[in-house]
């Protein structure tokens, strides 16, 4: 028999990400980064704090951020409608939802963690931008310069593939460029009406 996995430390609560933070890999100055996180991430702490560093569970494993840099409530800057939606999103997905919300101010609706066929927004790999008026010209016209904008970011934002108006990009394709899909008989289906990012989890 393969010996059962290690039993994780007891969450005994929450804090919030005061600073974008290194998801250490353990408590000692030398350590291997993980990831990192935006400011105002929930993190849940085991109340244990080693060298400075307190231990966290992370995506189902212990893992350790800087203590100074947790509060007990979220950094008012941030607003409550946005932590709603960040809410079991991976750090990809966060960091894509607002640099979205800072460059496209005008993209207000959301879609992150929900059921899915396919597993990108129920693991919270998937941000789904919901444009305004997509019918409309100026919807049209926004909804392609934010998808092209996400493509062009990619990079930086841990993006994986992007998929607006029944096409879809994808990073490892990127020489193919924007590839067309079948027709999925709707408009959210066929992606008219939101732009589908999906991040490296």
């Amino acid at each position: 028999n393969l010996p059962s996995p290690p039993r994780l430390p007891k969450i005994i609560g929450t804090r919030y990400a005061t600073a974008t933070l290194d998801i250490r890999s353990t408590y000692a100055d030398k350590y291997r980064r993980i990831t990192e996180v935006p400011r105002g991430t929930e993190l849940k702490i085991t109340g244990v704090v080693k060298n400075g560093r307190m231990k966290i569970i992370f995506d189902k494993a212990v893992r350790w951020v800087t203590a100074k840099y947790l509060s007990k409530s979220a950094p008012r800057s941030i607003p409550s409608s946005w932590l709603a939606v960040e809410r079991g999103l991976k750090p990809n997905a966060i960091k894509v939802h607002r640099a979205m919300r800072a460059r496209f101010p005008q993209i207000t609706v959301y879609g992150g963690v929900r059921p899915s066929v396919i597993p990108d927004h129920e693991q919270g790999r998937a941000l789904d931008c919901m444009i305004p008026n997509y019918r409309s010209a100026s919807g049209k016209a926004l909804g392609a310069e934010a998808a092209a904008w996400a493509k062009a970011n990619a990079r930086s934002l841990g993006i994986n593939y992007v998929i607006w108006n029944q096409h879809i990009w994808n990073i490892t394709r990127d020489s193919e460029g924007w590839r067309f899909m079948a027709d999925r008989g709707s408009d959210s289906a066929n992606h008219k009406n939101h732009i589908h990012i999906t991040v490296f989890a």
